[in-house]
């Protein structure tokens, strides 16, 4: 079958405004996440029993300034990151986490009910653990207030 010319620009135009459609739909869910505190703790409990890896959890507080509303919310997020030991089961995951910092501002969106997506880079995989699984995390939501 011979598409016309006129069919190729249907779709070309077709396909243009699809991508564009997609483009606003993420824009909307995109918010601007103003970090204002980052503090670490070594091994969370219920982390890495009998030295089987290292958990860290990465706590962040946040704001997201909401159009329409005068106040801003704020966030109180935890993720942990996980690195496996040498004695470790070789299937452990190394997980790991976006690297924020505070008084900087990041791309972000809502994933689901309980967790925030940020547009941040992560840690680099150490050399050391290359031939290990990796699970690049999400922020949990603990609490939100105005």
């Amino acid at each position: 079958m011979r598409l016309s010319r006129v069919n190729v620009v249907h779709v070309f135009i077709s396909l243009l405004l699809a991508v564009r459609v997609f483009a606003q739909e993420d824009a909307a869910h995109t918010m601007v996440f103003h970090v204002l505190s980052v503090a670490y703790q070594d091994n969370p409990e219920g982390w890495c029993g009998a030295g089987t890896c290292i958990a860290t959890k990465i706590v962040v507080k946040g704001s997201i300034k909401v159009a329409g509303e005068s106040v801003p919310r704020i966030y109180k997020l935890n993720c942990i990151v996980v690195t496996p030991t040498p004695n470790s089961d070789p299937e452990t995951r190394v997980t790991a986490c976006p690297r924020l910092q505070a008084n900087k501002n990041y791309g972000a969106s809502f994933y689901g009910l309980h967790e925030i997506d940020f547009r941040a880079p992560f840690y680099p995989p150490e050399e050391q653990y290359k031939n290990r699984k990796f699970f690049y995390a999400l922020f949990n939501i603990e609490s939100e207030s105005e």
